[in-house]
């Protein structure tokens, strides 16, 4: 199980290289990771198309060799200064999630222009367009955008080079030509340390035109998050670290298993199921139920452990009713027992908890807890 976690850790590396695109199968070292964020970003920001794929391959190769062996493979990033991050005030109230009332880029409708291979029996692409917004619908520039894809012919994944969004928060992923025939696409969208929380969306194939051009219409939404309160007690002579997140979830931990963030580092909030954007809520019969989310920023694991929750029962579930959680899957999270990895962007239950004897508060019992930070979802228990 560590390898496979690993392995995911390896190819959140990838995501972090902003001119390449690559497949993984060593683990990495933590210098590694943070030698080929640096030398991946700076390269990307300070060099044109050309010299920054040429410095971005050198840097991921020496970066790769510290790590035990990545496989980089040049992607490619459009060309053009690096807009600035977004950012946001953390002191201040979140805002209300709004629908954008703005329309799709016009260039996400424009004609394709490579050629589409008719001997492909899955789904052929030469790029994937799409735009970002905030919560309140405002189009974001600056953030990254990463395609990862199941080969078709072996399932096997890819994760390619992020794209930054540029005016009205366009974005075009050129997808290198070993990964356009796809079983299945998931696009993940960030803002590298800012805390907006990461999010998921799978590609639809439904609206293929033939062109070549896997298109977004509808917005990939990100959502900011606020700092946790950090009220561990100062007396504490053991290693639990309890946080609160936007005076609403209370978590507890080992803080020697927290892989990724440091305690500081750790935002989150609740969002209603109905807010928009939310692009991996799934409401065909055979999802599960979701009536409630969290989400957290930075993603984060819980190595060989998990962190007991209690939050409040805002859907008025019955006293001692138990509810199931769920995470969602993502390149950060490991599950004790399970051999392979997360899916991005797929629901997994992960534990039951317990409405409380007062009805008020939902918590995760003895023994039980969630193993990562991702977006978390509950739900009705399946009994």
């Amino acid at each position: 199980m560590r390898n496979d976690f690993q392995n995911n850790l390896a190819l959140l590396f990838c995501f972090a290289m902003v001119l390449n695109a690559c497949e993984t199968t060593a683990p990495p070292s933590e210098a590694g990771t943070e030698a080929g964020i640096e030398a991946g970003e700076q390269a990307g920001a300070e060099a044109g198309e050309q010299a920054g794929a040429e410095a971005g391959e050198q840097a991921g190769a020496e970066a790769g060799e510290e790590m035990g062996g990545v496989e980089i493979i040049s992607g490619g990033e459009e060309a053009g200064s690096e807009p600035e991050t977004p950012s946001f005030d953390p002191s201040t109230p979140l805002p209300e999630p709004v629908a954008t009332s703005m329309m799709p880029p016009e260039a996400i409708a424009e004609p394709g222009e490579g050629a589409v291979d008719d001997s492909c029996e899955g789904n052929y692409f030469n790029e994937v367009r799409g735009w970002v917004v905030d919560e309140v619908g405002e189009p974001m520039v600056g953030a990254k955008v990463q395609l990862c894809v199941r080969d078709y012919a072996t399932a096997t994944l890819a994760c390619l080079s992020p794209q930054t969004t540029r005016t009205g928060g366009y974005f075009k992923v050129p997808v290198t030509e070993s990964t356009r025939c796809m079983l299945s696409a998931t696009l993940r969208a960030i803002v590298p340390r800012v805390a907006f929380a990461p999010m998921y969306c799978h590609g639809s194939f439904e609206n293929d035109t033939g062109d070549g051009v896997l298109r977004l219409n509808d917005p990939i939404v990100l959502y900011q998050t606020r700092p946790a309160e950090n009220t561990t007690s100062e007396n504490s002579e053991s290693n639990d670290v309890s946080v609160v997140f936007n005076s609403d979830l209370q978590m507890s931990f080992d803080g020697t298993s927290l892989y990724g963030p440091t305690v500081d580092e750790l935002g989150g909030r609740s969002v209603a199921p109905d807010a928009p954007g939310l692009c991996f809520l799934d409401h065909s019969e055979s999802a599960p139920q979701i009536d409630g989310v969290y989400a957290f920023a930075p993603e984060g694991d819980f190595t060989n452990s998990s962190a007991k929750i209690s939050f409040p029962n805002t859907m008025g579930y019955a006293p001692g009713e138990e509810i199931q959680l769920y995470v969602l899957g993502n390149l950060d999270c490991s599950i004790e027992g399970m051999t392979e990895s997360l899916e991005e962007g797929d629901w997994v239950p992960v534990a039951t908890a317990t409405v409380d004897m007062g009805g008020a508060r939902i918590q995760t019992m003895d023994g039980a807890g969630i193993p990562c930070l991702s977006w978390l979802g509950y739900g009705p228990s399946a009994q």
